[in-house]
């Protein structure tokens, strides 16, 4: 970040004062035990009282700014370009921010900023020629080339209507004045590099690997990734208790060295929410006597006991941490481009906006499609310098001597909107206002999901109802509420007592009111038959069958019935397979404890077979529907297997 708050300069009190104390400074970002003044009667109040009272006050809002509303552009202080007499300023309209320590950034008026002049001072931009975009480019002019910076907007205070302090009595009359306002302003800036962000989602995701490294790095880790300790441990947690005596001593080894390792991790990485867990890991020994499944138990605990910490250390870290960065930082508002001393090119990007109730949709929308006035592009350091190198004509220096030793730089210029008359042309000849259609479409879009939400849980209209009311109910009622509210699209689910949940969409698309007999509405009962959740099924997870024409219907009946009969058939032929079976068993048997030669058994088989012939049944027998099971009569049992199959 870019320091850029100078705290008020206090003056040395002269020694004739007699004043209290030095005043309370303000702090930046850190957290303050707050402090307020206590008036009564007859207290001789000082500098330091009223200085204190000022103090608690400005604290606390930072505070409440940064912790409850975050930093960034609130609203307004647009950037635009300037006239053009003055070719390298700009124009920051008014508007309001917070920079990272909660400090106001206001603008109350239209300001002026030249920011070659800033730019000039600095050094980072070189030559005095003025750009003229009329003129044909110099391909040998090295100094000519585009550069881009980034303005942004510092808190600031200035002390103002200085005076002579009051001497009382004989004592010496100071010389010294002291100010009797300090002002709040903005003081702008323009750098060549992006301010470094602190962003609460990259340190939340450190955070939380930090608690995983139990099992990613650190002794304890590499053991239990070693391929050969490996293959023991899960031969030790398999289910199968195939260990053998002889490996006891190894695995007693084993669990030592890792008991050890586990031990040595928590003494430099403690566990701060299981006050016990080395007392827990010491008391789990290498069971005596040694049996397979004492010793899994073992394992587990100590593998158990790792990763409890792992859990409970990243369930913590999903506390909020308070922000609380370095030093104040700048606000960044947007880009310049800056070409042969004039700046070329002005874009809002990139920002970062305060988000609150009062402008959600709108720094939605300046969020989503704000950037894309911007071209990021993520660069090498030393690329860049080294092509600013060249441009100037400074003698290149080794890689390594370049200034930030950073591997890469975020870099963002203004982009560019490429169209060709193909693409537009046909859009002009549909309708000249192709583009004001495409432009707003996103803001019709946040009108139409407010109608869809009045509509959806408009509650005022006495055709709507809350599936909510079917729960609990049992059969009999339910099918009573349903005749009430004319209801013919319902349909039963059989669930647990507990529902499962839906994927997150899916159960975003049910909640609603459902409109009397028009609504489909799905019912989860329990195994009693007692609704346990109702919904509305939307009309897009609602498939409706299209319109089918008679002939259609008639085909779709006969191929449900070729469907039954195919099944029906495919029973038979694995109830035959496993008569086949039993009847081979009982003439291998019978031939061999009777001595029956097996002309006689195909005798007899074939006599059994001619008592019930199967008979193909009709395709008319079978129910057109596939939802109920059959009721069609079973063929009759041979009495020769009858006996084998029971």
């Amino acid at each position: 970040m870019i320091e850029t708050r100078p705290k008020t300069k206090k003056k040395q009190k002269s020694e004739g004062c007699h004043c209290s104390d030095p005043k309370p400074d303000g702090t930046c970002c850190n957290l303050v035990c707050f402090e307020r003044p206590n008036y009564f009667c007859g207290h001789l109040l000082t500098d330091t009282d009223l200085s204190k009272e000022q103090q608690y006050v400005i604290e606390k809002h930072k505070l409440h700014n940064r912790t409850l509303h975050g930093w960034g552009v609130v609203c307004g202080l647009s950037l635009t370009c300037g006239d053009e007499e003055c070719c390298g300023s700009i124009v920051i309209d008014e508007g309001y921010a917070i920079d990272d320590c909660g400090n106001d950034l206001v603008v109350c008026e239209p300001v002026r900023f030249d920011v070659v002049s800033v730019l000039k001072e600095k050094g980072l931009i070189v030559g005095d020629a003025v750009y003229d975009p009329c003129a044909p480019e110099d391909e040998d002019d090295e100094c000519e080339y585009t550069q881009c910076f980034y303005v942004t907007a510092c808190y600031e205070e200035e002390a103002r209507d200085f005076t002579t302090p009051f001497v009382a009595g004989c004592r010496p009359t100071l010389t010294e004045c002291e100010p009797t306002r300090i002002r709040e302003g903005v003081r702008f800036d323009v750098v060549d590099e992006l301010p470094d962000e602190s962003s609460w989602l990259k340190e939340l995701i450190e955070r939380v690997t930090g608690c995983f490294s139990v099992f990613t790095t650190g002794p304890f880790s590499r053991a239990l990734n070693d391929p050969n300790k490996r293959r023991i441990l899960e031969r030790v947690c398999s289910p199968e208790d195939n260990l053998e005596g002889s490996e006891f001593d190894g695995l007693k080894n084993l669990f030592s060295e890792l008991r050890g390792l586990l031990l040595l991790y928590f003494q430099k990485h403690p566990d701060k929410y299981n006050c016990k867990l080395t007392d827990e890991i010491r008391r789990n020994a290498f069971p005596d006597p040694a049996t397979g499944p004492k010793i899994k138990e073992a394992f587990s605990n100590l593998l158990r006991l790792a990763f409890q910490h792992a859990i409970s250390c990243a369930l913590g870290q999903l506390v909020p941490r308070c922000p609380s960065p370095k030093h104040a930082g700048c606000v960044v508002l947007g880009t310049v481009e800056v070409r042969g001393g004039c700046v070329t090119h002005v874009c809002n990007c990139p920002r970062k906006y305060v988000w609150s109730f009062a402008n959600f949709f709108q720094v939605l929308l300046a969020t989503v499609y704000g950037n894309e006035a911007c071209e990021e592009k993520e660069e090498s350091a030393a690329a860049i310098e080294m092509a600013e190198d060249r441009a100037v004509g400074r003698v290149a220096v080794n890689n390594h001597e370049r200034k930030g030793d950073k591997e890469h730089q975020r870099h963002v210029c203004c982009g560019e909107f490429d169209v060709t008359c193909g693409d537009l042309l046909p859009l002009l000849k549909i309708d000249r206002k192709f583009l004001q259609f495409a432009g707003t479409e996103a803001v019709r879009a946040f009108q139409i999901l407010g109608k869809s939400v009045k509509s959806i849980f408009n509650f005022t209209d006495a055709r709507k109802f809350s599936p909510a009311m079917f729960i609990s109910m049992d059969q009999q009622a339910t099918e009573r509420a349903l005749g009430d509210l004319r209801i013919k699209n319902f349909r039963y689910e059989q669930v647990e007592v507990s529902p499962e949940p839906a994927h997150p969409f899916e159960e975003l698309a049910r909640i609603g009111l459902g409109q009397q007999a028009e609504s489909t509405l799905i019912l989860q009962r329990d195994p009693k038959n007692v609704v346990v959740n109702a919904y509305i099924e939307p009309p897009s997870l609602h498939q409706k069958p299209a319109p089918q024409q008679d002939g259609s219907k008639d085909l779709e009946n006969r191929v449900a019935a070729a469907e039954a009969v195919a099944r029906s058939a495919n029973e038979r032929a694995v109830k035959l397979e496993e008569r086949l079976a039993t009847t081979e068993t009982f003439i291998r048997d019978l031939t061999r404890s009777s001595g029956i030669s097996m002309e006689e058994v195909r005798r007899r088989i074939q006599e059994e077979l001619s008592r019930s012939p199967e008979r193909p049944e009709s395709t008319e027998a079978v129910p057109r529907t596939t939802k109920k099971a059959s009721k069609r009569r079973q063929p009759p049992t041979p009495e020769g297997a009858e006996g084998e199959n029971g």
